[in-house]
């Protein structure tokens, strides 16, 4: 007998059939059901991060928010019992759980292949100490019969705050750094004096203003900086972060040893008259990553050796009306994040960039220095009478411009830039130290040097009889 062609084979075929279809649906269904709660520990989340760690943070100000993704690859919904801060309220961190705010989330279902996220926030008490103070904490995730704990890690710093503040002489020292959140100015006829070591930091748009006089008193060891209070990594080459150091019309004697000034909208800004221009001495300082002008000087009598300007949107130098000396300096404009304007490095002028105003300039002299920068003419001349020539003087120095540097009424012993050779070793990590090739090895004139013996480092620039143009004498790194 043929069963394979029998009735009742067939509906029992049929059934049996039925049956394990309905049986393997069901099951897959119930294996594969996004809403199925997985509860065996061998079910784990994954974390995008295995430590939460934070800069330096000045105490008492918030920090940036951390974000902490937590994501479940599983096939089934995970119930996380508790997120909690393991300080509880003693905590000096603040968190968000899928925006819901506290110290300890309870009962969140991440359903499977889906995620969620934790914001942290740090807020740390003051150490009461001048040095940095380690804060820990951590985050615990309860699921499954588990916890998993993911540290926090952050560096407390106190600091001294000044708003709105019109000072008479102090002193700032290498202890705790001070913060300037909008202003701080000093009296005509009194000092700043800022010893080695020291660190300011300025708010969004604040400024130094200086009526009298400003001493900055760095060492190669313990320079003097001023920068953002932005101090993530970050906000690093950001420029424009904060305002200025400006000096007013009644400001006199100013000195910069070893000073680092960067990331502002201008490092000087000096507003000085033509019957008593602001004096300022600058040694061995950089001013760098400028979202406006490295020195925007109207009125000012200034004279600077081993300095580094570097990297502005607008001009490096903008030298209106005074005197200028500048020996042995490196000035180098590749911009700033933000992009650079169409304008020379170094701009001189008899008349103010502002007002059009006359600015009279008495005499402006470079010598063994270096002007370069991504434009062809990086050095301006700028003269209400068009004929006039400026008194202007580069005795060799290395640049780069168009002007000719055959006309010897502003250039003697000349070396034009030669942009197929590495002149420097890094310029965009602003390393100026001279490149093994540089074209400024040994082409400085040794009578300027005799005036500027050792470079910006200390190094004697005399002990070969070759001194090198620019900030940097060159040695081989060991």
């Amino acid at each position: 007998m043929n069963y394979n062609n029998s009735p009742v084979f067939t509906q029992r075929f049929i059934a049996n059939l039925l049956v394990f279809l309905i049986i393997f649906s069901v099951s897959g269904f119930v294996s594969c059901s996004k809403n199925e709660m997985l509860s065996s520990p061998q079910y784990a989340l994954q974390f995008s991060v295995e430590t939460i760690e934070f800069d330096t943070i000045f105490t008492q100000t918030g920090s940036i928010t951390r974000t902490v993704q937590i994501h479940n690859p599983n096939k089934g919904s995970i119930m996380i019992d508790a997120i909690e801060l393991a300080r509880g309220s003693e905590s000096q961190y603040i968190m968000n759980v899928n925006g819901v705010p506290g110290t300890l989330v309870k009962n969140i279902e991440l359903a499977a292949h889906d995620s969620m996220y934790i914001f942290i926030q740090a807020l740390l008490d003051e150490n009461n100490v001048d040095t940095l103070v380690q804060h820990l904490d951590s985050i615990r995730i309860s699921y499954n019969s588990k916890r998993e704990s993911l540290p926090i890690i952050s560096w407390g710093q106190d600091v001294i705050k000044h708003r709105g503040e019109i000072r008479e002489s102090f002193t700032i020292t290498a202890g705790k750094p001070h913060v300037i959140l909008d202003s701080l100015v000093i009296l005509e006829g009194h000092t700043l004096t800022i010893e080695a070591g020291a660190r300011l930091y300025f708010h969004y748009n604040a400024n130094l203003v200086i009526r009298g006089s400003l001493v900055v008193q760095g060492t190669f060891e313990n320079p003097v900086s001023f920068s953002s209070n932005r101090i993530e990594q970050t906000y690093e080459t950001l420029p424009g972060q904060w305002g200025s150091i400006i000096f007013r019309e009644s400001s006199t004697n100013n000195s910069f040893e070893y000073a680092e000034i960067r990331n502002g909208i201008n490092g000087l800004r000096i507003f000085g008259n033509e019957s008593s221009p602001i004096s300022i001495s600058l040694s061995n300082t950089r001013i760098q990553n400028m979202s406006a002008n490295c020195i925007f000087a109207e009125n000012a009598h200034i004279t600077a050796s081993n300095c580094v300007f570097a990297d502005a949107n607008d001009y490096v130098l903008a030298l209106q009306g005074g005197t200028y000396s500048l020996s042995h300096s490196t000035i180098s404009n590749q911009g700033a994040i933000g992009g650079r304007k169409y304008v020379p490095s170094v701009a001189i002028s008899d008349y103010s960039f502002v007002n059009e105003q006359s600015r009279p300039l008495l005499q402006v002299v470079f010598t063994n220095s270096i002007i370069v920068g991504k434009i062809q003419d990086e050095i301006g001349f700028y003269s209400q009478n068009e004929s006039d020539i400026l008194n202007v003087s580069f005795h060799t120095c290395l640049v780069k411009t168009t002007i000719g540097t055959s006309n010897t009424q502003y250039f003697t012993a000349p070396i034009q830039y030669d942009e197929t050779k590495n002149l420097f070793r890094n310029i965009y990590d602003l390393d100026f130290t001279l490149d093994t090739l540089s074209q400024a090895k040994d082409k400085g004139n040794i009578e300027f040097a005799q005036s500027v013996p050792t470079d910006f480092r200390g190094e004697s620039r005399l002990a070969d009889s070759k001194p090198d143009i620019g900030a940097y004498e060159f040695f081989t790194k060991k």
